[in-house]
């Protein structure tokens, strides 16, 4: 396969059913493993599983204070980032024509706001260490409409917040991937669904 012995992966929404499968995986290929979510005991006890190699980190990325904090944890403790994972995304689900301030802002704040402050504090810490790998986590959703259910509501996916998210995040990795390859910072999207 690969190995990713020596290199820091940090994985945002690390607690999450997406981003622990992540962290086992870059575990089992020998990376040193950040878990950074909201949720505190369910990181610690993923990084518990993982071993010794891991970081437990408290993350909100709806918050650029707590981005900072958390990636300059990073720094100190283990030198910087050599590869982030963006799998964090937080949005309710409501129907468009439900959708208050408060869920569409939220919902931004913590999906395409968080997802660029994530990786603009990785940035700075690749461009010191010649280059980096980041992989956003998009959906399929990004490029095609809902399904609707048989009865005909559309709200069988996620609501329009979340996918609004989930293309936008799209778009930035698209234009970040040409921004910072002269730094040698890889970008990628994956669009799971």
């Amino acid at each position: 396969m690969f190995s990713l012995a020596g290199k820091v992966v940090v994985i945002t929404g690390g607690a999450g059913h997406l981003g622990s499968a992540i962290a086992r995986g870059m575990a089992q290929q020998g990376g040193r493993v950040v878990v950074a979510s909201r949720h505190p005991a369910k990181h610690q006890a993923l990084c518990q599983e993982l071993g010794p190699q891991s970081l437990s980190v408290v993350l909100d990325i709806a918050s650029l204070e707590s981005v900072t904090s958390c990636f300059e944890q990073v720094e100190q403790a283990l030198g910087g980032v050599d590869i982030l994972i963006n799998a964090a995304q937080r949005s309710r689900s409501v129907s468009s024509a439900d959708m208050d301030p408060v869920a569409w802002n939220d919902a931004l704040a913590g999906g395409v706001s968080g997802t660029f402050w994530c990786c603009q504090a990785a940035q700075r810490t690749m461009q010191m260490r010649g280059g980096g790998s980041i992989v956003n986590v998009s959906s399929i959703l990004a490029h095609r409409s809902p399904l609707p259910k048989a009865d005909g509501d559309a709200l069988a996916a996620p609501a329009s917040n979340y996918v609004t998210n989930k293309a936008a995040v799209l778009g930035l990795t698209r234009f970040l991937a040409v921004e910072w390859a002269r730094w040698g910072i890889r970008l990628n999207a994956v669009g799971p669904g």
